[in-house]
């Protein structure tokens, strides 16, 4: 239980009056580690001059009081907590940081959002960020590039991770809400054009001689720059052996190369998107492979006009 929590319980337990004494058996009667170690900290709030404490030589019959200066501090931190704004700001990059911390890890696993509010980047002044919270916090990070993730079918959100913009934001010491969250297609290359020239003449579409332009919308080329961001920046999570990884970055890198192209081939990236499918589920990350699976269906899905 961190300090703050200590001042939250005696307030809630009669301590909200200065000098008004709180048993502390419950808080202190548990396992020995454990209660040594609230008993530190306690005297740590002695120390700092927020609490008044009545220390005996066994532990469950401490008490404390909450001082004016206790009282004061922990008045303005629960009016802090109800600020909504500050809290939507912070549990962004908290949900950042917290993605960015699992991906560091020496074996990364694949992120449970319901194991964040538990995480210590999980609350605000001691505070637990809510579901709503949460939610709202992570579709902010979707839209402005720093996190991908898919959704099951009842809307829920699977296993997000930070992307690479994501990734150099934090590296570069900046907050999410220091940059103007920008739609994804703000960013998406200029609209590419697709030329078949026949004779001299322009005729009707799929006539003889045809002179035809096909154009990849801006969501669309979005989509498929997503499914080769989301290949690169899931490469750890998906189990997958050395020839696959291999494969994987090679698909990654040539979605990216044929959109960039002056004349990118549709029927080749069908063909990619596809590829990327089957190295997504060929490891051993079921979870993370399936949400890049979901994401190159859905880059296909708005091919189908093209």
């Amino acid at each position: 239980m961190k300090r703050l929590s200590v001042l939250d319980w005696v307030y809630d337990r009669g301590g909200d009056a200065p000098g008004t004494f709180v048993p502390l058996a419950d808080l202190l009667g548990g396992e020995p580690k454990a209660a040594q170690a609230l008993a530190m900290e306690i005297e740590e709030l002695g120390r700092r001059g927020w609490l008044t404490v009545a220390a005996t030589y066994d532990l469950p019959d401490w008490s404390c009081a909450l001082t004016v200066a206790g009282l004061e501090f922990l008045e303005e931190v629960r009016k802090r907590r109800g600020d909504v704004i500050p809290r939507r700001r912070s549990a962004r990059d908290a949900l950042l940081h917290w993605l960015f911390a699992i991906r560091c890890q020496a074996a990364p696993t694949p992120a449970n959002v319901r194991e964040f509010a538990t995480s210590p980047y999980g609350s605000y002044y001691g505070h637990a960020f809510n579901e709503t919270e949460i939610t709202q916090a992570i579709e902010y990070l979707m839209k402005s590039g720093y996190v991908m993730a898919t959704r099951a079918m009842r809307g829920d959100i699977l296993h997000p991770s930070i992307t690479a913009q994501g990734e150099q934001l934090l590296e570069q010491g900046l907050s999410v809400n220091a940059v103007p969250p920008k739609d994804a297609a703000d960013d998406a290359p200029p609209p590419l054009h697709i030329h078949v020239n026949g004779s001299n003449n322009n005729v009707a579409a799929f006539s003889p001689g045809a002179s035809q332009s096909v154009r990849l919308s801006q969501e669309n080329q979005r989509q498929i720059l997503a499914v080769a961001d989301a290949l690169t920046d899931t490469i750890e999570l998906l189990g997958l052996k050395d020839e696959q990884r291999d494969e994987a970055q090679r698909v990654s890198d040539s979605l990216r190369g044929e959109i960039a192209s002056a004349a990118p081939a549709v029927s080749r990236l069908r063909q990619l998107l596809s590829k990327a499918q089957d190295v997504a589920v060929s490891g051993t990350g079921t979870a993370v492979g399936q949400a890049v699976v979901a994401l190159a269906q859905q880059a296909l899905d708005g091919m189908t006009n093209v």
